[in-house]
């Protein structure tokens, strides 16, 4: 279904008589139950009003109940946190309307999801409504690019409806899992990390780019297989987040010894609360080869003032691999801590001998540091002769 035909769908549905959205339980008087309605009550799902309706299901936790500081800023009790994600028409603006919200959180033993689906677009008002007991500004929610994508839909729903959202801390695994894995897998979508980090087949899915037109299908034909996928993909899609935290907490259990991960990345997760693990951890990655992690390591013994240090590293690289960035630092301490001017210029003359195509964009910078150590040369030697002619 074009873009055309699924505006003209939308429009021809607000034109037809509905009835207004009312809340559980208000009797109404007998009402005729539309397919999707009557297909949604036959597999599990319960009205909460009307075009409104509620699924609840109980998974394995899988987490502590203590979350660390690795991804937030102090710890957390787990029964704060709540898990969200939205299913949405796809449509630009403000015709882009969510039809499934779910919400993961910790009940007891068991991890809780409860998904909302709106049946039609006449129902929205009291979709929002039912969403209101899930959300609050004292949870943390957690989401997977929530905070750029899902949060701000579902607040303009709110505002088109003349109500307000006020959502709690919101903590988006997609940043940090880009930091430790995008530079290790590739691509980060949700489904590349289920794959390739939690190792999770789905056995019904369906993917996002179809999930608009089954939604639209099922809304027309009130067929249950046409969503079934969707909300099975949803569903996965929250307990996958739960999963997710549990995998960034237990690499916070011991983050040095990690391997398949962007150490660079880890290191920039770590240093804001953990300053000496992320140095750990940078370290680790210099020894075993990494030159991202050397590259960082040497630039945070630079800031700190370990000069030495830096050298240290500058020296490795440069021999090692004559890497441009670490021939530059070794030659800027040279000149201007160790006040060596020929070791300096000498360096900065072999820098630019360099067959290398990435010379090509510091060639002037490291020209103008030539000439201006060969004028130091040459004051050095005039002063010398200088203080010889003196002498005699």
């Amino acid at each position: 279904m074009d873009l055309k035909n699924l505006r003209s769908r939308i429009d021809t549905i607000k034109k037809q008589d509905r009835p207004a959205a009312v809340p559980a339980g208000l009797d109404t008087g007998p009402r005729e139950i539309p397919p999707p309605e009557a297909a949604l009550l036959l597999n599990g799902w319960r009205r909460l009003a009307d075009m409104v309706y509620e699924k609840v299901t109980l998974s394995e936790n899988p987490l502590q109940p203590v979350i660390s500081d690795f991804l937030m800023p102090e710890q957390a009790d787990t029964a704060g946190l709540f898990f969200y994600d939205t299913e949405t028409t796809g449509l630009g603006g403000a015709g882009n309307i969510v039809f499934l919200t779910g919400f993961g959180f910790t009940e007891g033993d068991a991890f809780k999801t409860v998904q909302i689906m709106l049946t039609d677009f006449p129902g929205e008002p009291a979709f929002l409504e039912a969403m209101k007991p899930y959300i609050s500004p004292e949870r943390i929610y957690v989401s997977y690019n929530g905070r750029a994508f899902d949060a701000n839909i579902l607040k303009s729903r709110y505002a088109l409806n003349g109500m307000r959202l006020n959502f709690g801390y919101q903590l988006d695994l997609l940043y940090p899992s880009r930091r430790l894995w995008r530079n290790v897998i590739g691509s980060c979508s949700l489904g590349d990390i289920e794959e390739k980090i939690l190792k999770k087949e789905r056995e019904l899915d369906v993917p996002g780019a179809m999930v608009p037109d089954l939604y639209f299908d099922f809304m027309r034909s009130g067929d249950y297989a046409a969503i079934e996928g969707v909300a099975a993909h949803h569903l996965e899609d929250i307990k996958s987040l739960a999963e997710l935290l549990s995998v960034f907490e237990k690499i916070a259990e011991d983050p040095v010894r990690l391997t398949k991960v962007d150490r660079t990345g880890l290191a920039s997760q770590l240093t804001p609360r953990h300053p000496e693990t992320a140095e750990a951890v940078l370290e680790a990655g210099f020894k075993a080869g990494s030159f991202k992690a050397a590259k960082e390591l040497g630039l945070l013994r630079k800031r700190r003032g370990d000069y030495d240090a830096a050298r240290g590293i500058w020296e490795n690289l440069w021999e090692s691999r004559r890497s441009i960035f670490a021939g530059i630092e070794l030659a800027k301490q040279l000149e201007h801590r160790e006040k060596d001017i020929e070791k300096a210029h000498s360096l900065t003359c072999e820098l630019l001998s360099l067959d290398r195509i990435r010379i090509k964009l510091v060639i002037p910078e490291l020209e103008r540091r030539r000439v201006r150590l060969e004028l130091k040369l040459l004051r050095m030697v005039t002063r010398s002769g200088c203080i010889r002619r003196s002498d005699s």
